[in-house]
């Protein structure tokens, strides 16, 4: 009886040791996951900072933009007779205007690009840990039908 017993002991500790093979290699699958997800919120990252410095010529040249609109409204008040020339220039300033704020769109964009990225990251990390605390657990009660 006690040999029978021993026998289907290891029968299911061998059982136990491929399914904690399987884990171990979800586990991996969900490490390299991580690393990937890291890798592209690493990559949002340098999106984010390269629009946030398109950012911040966008807002010197609307700056500048809105000074120059200014001061040629001032001038061509004080020459009706080029009133269609002021319309021009307006029509000009604020398509330029029009183009800064839809790069400050694009820029705002990417940063909730990159938001999302590091929801999803925190979200895979957190099941890795998951997985890796039933993988220890499992280990444990291996540990201690063998012995």
């Amino acid at each position: 009886d006690k040999v029978t017993s021993l026998k289907e002991a290891a029968a299911g500790a061998e059982v136990l040791r491929t399914d904690l093979g399987k884990e171990k290699g979800e586990v991996q699958k969900r490490e390299l996951r991580l690393v990937d997800l890291q890798d592209a919120a690493h990559e949002a990252d340098l999106r984010v900072t390269e629009a946030q410095a398109a950012q911040e010529v966008a807002k010197k040249l609307e700056s500048e933009t809105s000074k120059a609109l200014g001061e040629a409204i001032a001038a061509l008040d004080k020459a009706e007779k080029e009133g269609r020339e002021r319309a021009t220039r307006f029509a000009a300033l604020e398509a330029e205007l029009k183009q800064l704020k839809a790069e400050e769109a694009a820029a705002s964009k990417a940063g909730k690009d990159r938001q999302a990225l590091e929801k999803i990251a925190e979200k895979e990390r957190l099941a890795l840990e998951k997985a890796k605390s039933e993988l220890e657990k499992t280990q444990t009660a291996l540990q201690a039908e063998i012995l």
